[in-house]
């Protein structure tokens, strides 16, 4: 078992707040989404959200867990680029994540493999950690280029 503890910190005087992990040197700043922001926010409008830092999460662990299962398998590949984009929607009478389509851009070095690696993209979805723990609905959307 492990424990990831943070905290975030804020004061009354504005709207932005510093997130901390345990065992992290330095601090995230953070703001309420531009979509939430009224007239008088008092917040830094070009730093990310929790929002924003849920849609990372689920990217940056999609990216985490392929590389290590085509290490695993010891699989070649030149670069992978993972955007995420999560849908925020009226659920059930509140706000909540509804859908979350992931895009990797995987670029490999030989065409013979393209379904090899379109399996492991595949797989990679339901092996990445952050990806098992969200309650919405999850759509890979994988490509695959031939350097």
């Amino acid at each position: 078992m492990s424990v990831y503890t943070t905290s975030s910190h804020g004061e009354s005087k504005n709207d932005n707040m510093e997130i901390s992990a345990s065992g992290i040197e330095g601090k995230i700043r953070s703001t309420a989404p531009r979509e939430f922001q009224g007239p008088d926010f008092q917040g830094d409008q070009n730093q990310w959200s929790p929002e924003d830092l849920f849609s990372a999460s689920i990217s940056s662990c999609y990216l985490l867990s392929f590389k290590e299962l085509a290490k695993a398998r010891k699989l070649d590949w030149d670069k992978v680029d993972v955007k995420a984009d999560a849908t925020l929607d009226r659920k059930d009478g509140r706000m909540a994540f509804t859908s979350v389509e992931i895009k990797p851009e995987l670029v490999v070095k030989n065409k013979k493999d393209v379904d090899k690696y379109m399996k492991l993209l595949e797989e990679t979805k339901d092996k990445c950690l952050v990806t098992n723990t969200v309650n919405c609905s999850l759509k890979l959307n994988p490509k695959i280029k031939v350097a």
